[in-house]
């Protein structure tokens, strides 16, 4: 600890600030007891109703303000917040971060103390071991130059057979545990400012988990680029997430809204969340596999590394490819996967004799032999002349021939996603020892060979 005169002051407030509710409880209040609805999840994903009383500590503090504003440890902790220079600049000011803050004073750092100091340890007697939790991380609050935040957001359709993914030091895929589903259906059920709705809760099994350190800003609020916002910065890396697992192996993933829950001290304790987003959760289910699990964290390295060359058409294409997944109807990710290709190969304003290019270029981009090189051709062929039915007012056809063979709309649509992302890995692959035009300008030399 740090100031050894605050913790003594502090201390001493939790223990008179007791000994009053003990006396008022005892003689003129009641313990303000409800019955609260709670939930629990067994085994086989039910989820079945319970009921359990519950002390609102927040209340009985609420209730006798004026009677701790009347203690003398009141007055004394007061002054020893004032008295240390690193607290005092925080008082009857604005403190947060650079889009979102709230005014502080001590009558409410007092008052948070407490609340949370009953709910850590649920009892009247004094604890020092529950006290010393709350006051360090006050001091943390108060002695760091940044604040913490937790941002979580559910993964619909997904499954994946471990407890924890790290992709980096502040980057999870985590297995939502039971005690948190729970708290998250009571919060959707309340409607108290809940990020997700009750069946989103009930469906998810997973979540992506982001760590995140911002500068504390003390007084009024800085001008920042939005890139900069933390909700932006966050909403980047799980697209990116999310991203790297549709391109990772096929499967319909997708998260929507986002929580974010300060991880040190604050005076508020507040939860917020952030969206909808206009993403939806789609259709579908992806699963990673107990094997697939390394593979897939060595493909989020490359992916990772590769994020400087993804501009230009591979980041269209990119961009376009996940698109694709907030889709409902095949037609609209037919054309999303389509403008992905062309994206990755055309040069800049081509204009002749794209669909033979498009074909050509992209079965030598995929192909290893003759067969499979003729068999990307052809279907790319059959997909781009559909393609211009589909945008000049026509509509998809049922059924499509390719090479003389009659395949669903719906198989050509699922072939043409797995082609589009074999497409766009190894073009980022090419990317790290080539520009984009020399990337083309390779394969219609393979082509003329």
């Amino acid at each position: 600890m740090e100031n050894k005169h605050l913790y003594s002051e502090l201390q001493q407030y939790c223990r008179e600030a007791l000994a009053l509710l003990k006396r008022e409880v005892g003689s003129s209040q009641r313990l303000p007891l409800v019955r609260r609805e709670t939930v629990k999840c067994d085994d086989r994903g039910s989820w079945l109703p319970a009921y359990a009383p519950k002390v609102e500590w927040y209340r009985l503090v609420d209730n006798n303000t004026q009677n701790f504003k009347r203690m003398k440890s009141c007055q004394k902790a007061q002054q020893a917040m004032r008295q240390d220079s690193k607290i005092a600049v925080h008082l009857n000011n604005l403190v947060g971060t650079a889009n979102s803050s709230m005014r502080i004073d001590e009558d409410e750092c007092l008052r948070a103390l407490l609340i949370q100091y009953l709910e850590e340890q649920q009892h009247w007697t004094f604890q020092k071991k529950a006290f010393n939790q709350v006051y360090r991380k006050i001091e943390k609050y108060f002695y760091k130059k940044t604040l913490e935040y937790r941002f979580f957001s559910l993964l619909g359709n997904f499954e994946m057979d471990a407890e924890r993914i790290r992709l980096d030091s502040n980057l999870f895929i985590i297995k939502i545990s039971k005690k948190e589903r729970q708290d998250l259906w009571l919060r959707a059920r309340s409607l108290s400012g809940s990020a997700f709705s009750q069946l989103e809760v009930m469906s998810s099994k997973c979540a992506l988990v982001f760590y995140l350190q911002v500068p504390k800003i003390i007084g009024s609020p800085q001008w920042i680029p939005p890139e900069k916002y933390p909700s932006n910065i966050v909403r980047k890396r799980f697209d990116e997430v999310c991203s790297a697992l549709r391109l990772f192996k096929e499967g319909n993933i997708s998260y929507n809204s986002i929580q974010m829950k300060a991880t040190t001290w604050e005076p508020y304790g507040a939860i917020n969340s952030f969206g909808p987003l206009s993403k939806q959760y789609v259709l579908g289910s992806y699963r990673l596999l107990k094997d697939e699990i390394r593979t897939f964290r060595s493909f989020w390295r490359f992916y990772q590394r590769t994020s400087r060359s993804r501009s230009g058409s591979i980041g269209v294409a990119i961009r376009r490819f996940n698109f694709a997944y907030e889709r409902t109807r095949q037609e609209d990710k037919f054309i999303d996967y389509l403008i992905s290709l062309e994206a990755l190969l055309f040069k800049k304003d081509e204009k002749q004799e794209l669909s033979y290019k498009l074909a050509l270029r992209g079965s030598v981009l995929m192909g290893k032999n003759y067969n499979t090189k003729k068999e990307i051709c052809d279907l790319l062929r059959a997909a781009y002349k559909e393609r211009s039915n589909i945008v000049h007012g026509g509509t998809s056809k049922a059924v499509v021939t390719i090479a003389g063979h009659k395949i669903q709309f719906n198989d050509l649509v699922n072939r043409l996603e797995k082609y589009l992302r074999c497409s766009i890995r190894k073009f980022l692959a090419l990317l790290e020892k080539k520009s984009e035009k020399e990337i083309i300008d390779s394969l219609d030399e393979k082509i003329i060979k």
